[in-house]
This record gives C-alpha cells, sequence and structure tokens, in this order.
C-alpha cells in the first residue's frame, strides 16, 4: 500500500477506471467464453467470480422461447482485490440488429500489484495494463481478444486534492459541506443511491455531490467516508482527501474519440494509441477543469460578510453591479435554498413566462461568472463556522 506521501502528491490529474471494448464475432464465440468463466469461477472460485446479472427471453412463432439478450459479468481475483472485470452482452434476436461483444474493466493500481486505493493512474501505466491483461487471458481462453483489439468505452478521469487545516483553515469534512451547496448543471440530476431492503434505507449521501447524466457523471466526495465503509484501516490516510471524478460513460468517450483521432488510422490495431491519447494529460485536465468550473465553480470562499467587503472594495464596479452580485450570494447564503439550484430556482420564480424565467436564469449565471471573475465561490462560508476565507481548491493546487 502506498503511504501517506504518495496520496498527498498525487495532486495532477489522471483516471482510476478504465472500461474498453472489443466486439465478439458470433453467439457462439461469447457463450464459449462465458461457459468457460462459469466453469473456472466453481474450480478456482477464489480467483474467478462469475455473476450472470440478467437475460431476456423472446417467444418465437411456433411457440418456443429463445434467449434474445443478456448481460453477463466475471471477475479475476488476487486476494481480496479485483483486477479485471468482464462484462459480455449481446443481441441474438434480429439478425440485423444482432451484437456481441466483451468488456473489460480495470483496476489499473491493483491489476499492476499495487494496493493502492488513493492515487491515481496516468497514460504512461496504459502498457504495463495492456501486457498485465494479455498475460491473464492467456491463462483463460484464446478466445478473449488480447488488449489490441479493444476500443476505448468508459474513462473516469478524476484528481484527490488534500484538505490540509494548515493551508485551508478547515478540514475534509467542512470542505464537503461547502461542496454539497454546489451547482447541477443544466441535463443533470443528482444521483440517488438504490435502497438497501436490509438497512430498510438509501446509502448515505452527505459527503459526495454525486451527479448523472446520459453521457458524464460528475462525483466530488471525501474520500474518508469511502474507505470507511470498504476499507476503513485506511480511513485516516485518506481523511482530508477530496477526491473530484469525471466519469465519461460511452457517449462521451466516443465524442473525445472523434475529436483526437485525426491521423489514426480507423482500424483494431490502433486502438492502444487511441486509449493512450485519451488518457495523456492534456485530455484528462481539460475535462476536470471544465466540469469542476461547471459544477463546484472557481475562486475561494468566504464568509458572505468578507464577500461582500470584497465586492464593495471593486472600484470598477457600478453600484448596481454590486447589489446584483451581493443580492445572489445572500439568496445561496440564505437557508431556505442554501445551495446554487435552488436559489437559481427561486430566482426564477419571478418570472411570470417561459421567456422571462429563461432571462432570470441567464442573469443569475452571468452573475455567478461575474463572481468567479473576482475570484469568488457563490457559496459562502457558514458564519457559525467563524472562518472568514477558504481558499477555492483550485486556487491552492490548481490542475
Amino acid at each position: 500500500m502506498s503511504d501517506i506521501s504518495t496520496v498527498h502528491h498525487s495532486l495532477s490529474g489522471g483516471f482510476h477506471t478504465l472500461s474498453v471494448v472489443a466486439k465478439i464475432d458470433d453467439y457462439n464465440t461469447l457463450i464459449e467464453i462465458k461457459e468457460i468463466l462459469e466453469r473456472l469461477s466453481i474450480n478456482i472460485p477464489d480467483t474467478i467470480k462469475f455473476y450472470p446479472e440478467w437475460k431476456t427471453k423472446v417467444e418465437l412463432p411456433d411457440g418456443t422461447f429463445k434467449e434474445a439478450f443478456a448481460t453477463y459479468e466475471a471477475k479475476y481475483y488476487v486476494g481480496n482485490h479485483w483486477l479485471v472485470k468482464w462484462t459480455l452482452k449481446f443481441c441474438n434476436y434480429l439478425y440485423h440488429k444482432n451484437f456481441f461483444f466483451i468488456e473489460a474493466t480495470f483496476n489499473p493500481k491493483i491489476l499492476l500489484g499495487m494496493n493502492d486505493y488513493m492515487s491515481v493512474s496516468d497514460q504512461s501505466y496504459l502498457y504495463e495494463i495492456s501486457e498485465r491483461y494479455n498475460t491473464i487471458i492467456k491463462e483463460i481462453s484464446d478466445l478473449i481478444p488480447e488488449f489490441k483489439h479493444y476500443s476505448p468505452n468508459r474513462i473516469d478521469y478524476c484528481f484527490n486534492r488534500d484538505i490540509k487545516p494548515i493551508v485551508f483553515g478547515c478540514n475534509g469534512k467542512q470542505m464537503m459541506k461547502l461542496i454539497k451547496r454546489s451547482d447541477i448543471p443544466t441535463h443533470y440530476e443528482i444521483y440517488k443511491p438504490k435502497y438497501d431492503p436490509k438497512t430498510h434505507r438509501r446509502q448515505n449521501t452527505s459527503y459526495s455531490h454525486y451527479l448523472i447524466s446520459d453521457s458524464v457523471n460528475i462525483n466530488c466526495y471525501w474520500k474518508s467516508q469511502e474507505q470507511k465503509k470498504k476499507h476503513p484501516y485506511r480511513e485516516l490516510t485518506s481523511e482530508n482527501i477530496i477526491r473530484f471524478e469525471v466519469q465519461c460513460k460511452y457517449r462521451k468517450t466516443y465524442s473525445l474519440r472523434r475529436r483526437i483521432n485525426q491521423g489514426v488510422p480507423d482500424t483494431e490495431l490502433c486502438n492502444f494509441l487511441i486509449t493512450s491519447r485519451l488518457l495523456a494529460d492534456e485530455i484528462s485536465k481539460q475535462e476536470l477543469v471544465n466540469y469542476f468550473n461547471r459544477v463546484i465553480k472557481p475562486g475561494n470562499y468566504y464568509s458572505l460578510k468578507e464577500a461582500i467587503k470584497l465586492i464593495n472594495k471593486q472600484e470598477n464596479l457600478y453600484a448596481a453591479t454590486k447589489a446584483r452580485l451581493i443580492n445572489v450570494l445572500k439568496l445561496i447564503d440564505d437557508p431556505q435554498y442554501h445551495t446554487i439550484p435552488k436559489a437559481r430556482e427561486h430566482f426564477m420564480s419571478f418570472g411570470n413566462t417561459d421567456t422571462e424565467k429563461e432571462k432570470l436564469k441567464y442573469d443569475f449565471n452571468r452573475t455567478l461568472r461575474d463572481l468567479a471573475d473576482l475570484g469568488i465561490n457563490p457559496v459562502t462560508i457558514p458564519e457559525r463556522w467563524r472562518i472568514p476565507f477558504i481558499p477555492g481548491i483550485m486556487t491552492v493546487y490548481g490542475l
């Protein structure tokens, strides 16, 4: 396991999970791979675990049933840690719509023998990932494609930030409470955990700001709470670590791939190069900064009193502009709203028509941009904390 110094120095952007996908030629090959994994899960259960997720059958004209859609999962373990997860999916119903593919999801650090759940991976890991993966599948079956035949399917970009009290004047828990009041962009919604019938409740999300959409999920969370649930002995090493993730699903990954695909032939043998480009620092940082600014917002945190003082000191702002900025800050600070989305919703409620509401929404968002230009995060520090100023994560560390 990496020590705490490694965690604290893992401040640049990278990724923590990578999924790639390859086509399977036909139904019989996919089923054979499935049966091999299923059989190995019985023979070597400590190494391979097989999970039939779901399958759907359709009734044919002759009254019989055919397995038409199915998804199966298998995980490759070393000790208590999984290294690779395979997902087999197929549609075997209509000839012109049939598909068969295998998806491989990697836990990069664990795959490469590093018992490290906190520091991030980067582009330099890809060659070793591919070599290790090819070694594993050779022990299982020649039917499973080598790494070079896979194209990128999902990439979870991320960074860690150490909220050192001596630097920030607050701890990780307090920083997370500020982040929980951050924005929810258009087309996003807050993730709602599944109901747990054992505890009769949903998973606690007090220490995460997890937003989902069709193409990208955004998750910012206090690492200590995640480690406390999964790996209690790592809780202290992650006490003040905040992690920010941009989880690019297939639609987003495909869009990124098209953007960087110039000069690379569209062949299976070039998939490694394409995947490597998607993991490059330039792409990682670009996506992380973009979504951080959209959700968490740039700038430093101030108490409402300190933010108002800072705005009133701006000699190049008109009185009306200052009043507009202060009004929005007060609205977000109001306990009745307390978050950017709820404050925006209330602000828009003064419009009588859809056109008026859109105009008010534009004015609110323009105010957020103006605050960012002044280096002020629109979320203000609660007065009861008696902390006038907390530097923004990007102010201290950048990216």
